[in-house]
C-alpha cells in the first residue's frame, strides 16, 4: 500500500497543468468554496470517465491478442493516465482547505486517483514485459487478474470521497436541537452542478443504480441526486 500513499502524496504536491488538462470551470467561477469545490470534484468524475473509456478496466482478457494491439493498450494507458492526473489536479487544491469537509473529500479523492494511476502503470509495465519477452503471452491475464480486485476497491474509494463532498455542502445548524436542513450553495449553483454532471454522464444519474455499473457512475449519480434532492434548502431559501 506504500507506493500508493507515495503517489497519493506525489499528487497533493503537484500544481495544476493547464496545458495538458481541459480548461476548468472550477477555476473560473465565482461563489463560496463548497460550490467550487463540489463543481471541480464533478469535473474530476468527468475526467475519470474519460479514462476508463480509453483503458477500461477489464482489458486485456483471456485472449491478450497481437503485439500491436498490445502495444495499442500500452498507448491508451498512457493517455488515461494523462485524464487521472488532471482529474487529481482538479481536487488537490482543496486538500488543504481549512473547510474540513471539502479537505477530507478532496485528499480521499486525489488519493483514489493516485492509486488509479499507480495500479494502471503497474498494468502496462507487465503489458511491456511481453512485448520485451520478459514475461509469456500465457501467463498475462493471471498477473492482471491478480491486480483486478485492488482496482475495483480503489474505485469504490471515489463513492466515500464524494460522500465527503457532499457532506461540505450541508449547512451545519445554528443550534444543536436545530434541524440540519439547508445547503451552503444556492438554487442556480445547484442548478450548474446538476446540469454539469448531466452532461457529462447523461441521464443515467437521474436513473435507478443498476447491479454491475462502476463506482464512477454511482458517484456521480450520488452528488446528482444529493444537489437535486428537493427536500434540502438551499442558502438564499434560510
Amino acid at each position: 500500500m506504500f507506493p500508493l500513499v507515495l503517489c497519493a502524496v506525489t499528487l497533493l504536491s503537484m500544481k495544476p497543468a493547464a496545458a495538458v488538462c481541459p480548461p476548468a470551470e472550477s477555476r473560473r467561477v465565482a461563489g463560496g468554496e463548497p460550490f467550487r469545490y463540489a463543481l471541480a470534484l464533478a469535473e474530476s468524475l468527468a475526467q475519470a470517465k474519460s479514462a476508463l473509456s480509453k483503458a477500461p478496466a477489464e482489458s486485456p482478457g483471456r485472449n491478450p491478442g497481437s503485439d500491436r494491439e498490445l502495444s495499442q493498450l500500452v498507448n491508451q494507458l498512457k493517455s488515461a493516465a494523462e485524464d487521472y492526473k488532471c482529474a487529481a489536479q482538479l481536487v488537490v487544491p482543496y486538500a488543504k482547505s481549512s473547510d474540513a469537509g471539502v479537505a477530507l473529500s478532496a485528499q480521499a479523492a486525489a488519493v483514489t486517483y493516485g492509486a488509479l494511476i499507480q495500479l494502471d502503470d503497474q498494468k502496462m509495465q507487465l503489458v511491456q514485459s511481453v512485448l520485451d519477452g520478459r514475461l509469456t503471452r500465457g501467463n498475462l491475464p493471471g498477473r492482471l487478474d491478480r491486480g483486478r480486485a485492488q482496482t475495483e476497491e480503489t474505485w469504490r474509494m471515489l463513492i466515500s470521497a464524494t460522500v465527503m463532498g457532499t457532506f461540505a455542502l450541508v449547512q451545519p445548524p445554528e443550534r444543536e436541537d436545530d434541524r440540519v436542513s439547508t445547503l451552503r450553495i444556492s438554487d442556480p449553483q445547484r442548478k450548474t452542478l446538476a446540469e454539469r454532471l448531466e452532461k457529462d454522464f447523461g441521464a443515467v444519474v437521474r436513473e435507478e443504480a443498476k447491479r454491475g455499473e462502476t463506482p464512477l457512475v454511482g458517484a456521480a449519480r450520488l452528488l446528482y441526486g444529493f444537489v437535486s434532492n428537493a427536500d434540502w434548502q438551499s442558502s438564499e431559501a434560510r
